[in-house]
């Protein structure tokens, strides 16, 4: 089943070959309401597989560039070129992330590549809006950009996702986390929460076009707005 949702967003639902768990204290298919900072004790799985994925900015042109072809420590010692600064490390919690096209580009295909400093990296994301705090105490950040990604999430037992929901209602899915953070949930302004859903079937997710970015005060990146609900 295939469901168009805001911001050029596309979310198709595949059948798990494998049984799906509850996980936390809920009931399959019951969501989870959870609005306070809690640590990693006895919270819902939210699984991390994918391999990091680092990141670089084009100041010049608001432009993103990634590559995976590096470790963490080779990261560290890694220099961007005159014009480009060190952005971020990706920690995924899906199992798969595939780049459909560079900004830009007329259709999908392979994405725009060029070598820094000897290393390959690939045209991912423009940049429309830079990061802005959402609230006067900086607990969540946005800025806004232009991507065209698939991820998927597989059913497998005790897999959850989380949302991130605004005050109006638009949820935002969570797609990368800080490997090293102490806290599972960052706290949140005033009027946000966050739900959390089991899943029950294998979740292919595409964004195709602008969309936001947010960021917690742990470093948990939302992206979205997405609708997940029949």
């Amino acid at each position: 089943m295939t469901r168009r949702l805001a911001v050029g967003v596309v979310v198709i639902l595949v059948t798990a070959s494998c049984g799906s768990g509850t996980g936390g204290e809920a009931a399959p298919g019951e969501d989870v309401d959870r609005t306070t900072t809690t640590t990693l004790s006895g919270e819902p799985t939210i699984a991390e597989w994918a391999e990091p994925y680092f990141i670089v900015v084009d100041v010049a042109n608001l432009r993103a560039w990634g590559t995976d072809e590096l470790t963490r420590e080779e990261w560290d010692a890694f220099e961007a070129p005159a014009g480009f600064f060190k952005d971020s490390v990706d920690n995924y919690v899906m199992t798969d992330s595939v780049w459909l096209r560079s900004p830009g580009a007329e259709r999908d295909g392979p994405t725009e590549r060029q070598q820094l400093n000897g290393i390959e990296f690939e045209h991912i994301v423009d940049v429309v809006e830079p990061p802005t705090p959402i609230d006067s105490d900086g607990l969540l950040g946005r800025h806004r950009l232009i991507k065209y990604h698939r991820l998927t999430w597989p059913a497998l037992d005790g897999n959850w996702i989380r949302l991130l929901v605004s005050p109006v209602g638009d949820e935002y899915l969570l797609v990368n986390r800080e490997p090293d953070r102490v806290d599972d949930y960052g706290p949140l302004p005033e009027g946000w929460s966050h739900r959390e859903l089991p899943l029950e079937s294998d979740l292919t997710l595409e964004f195709r076009g602008e969309i936001s970015n947010i960021r917690d005060s742990i470093g948990d990146l939302y992206q979205g707005p997405v609708d997940l609900d029949d």
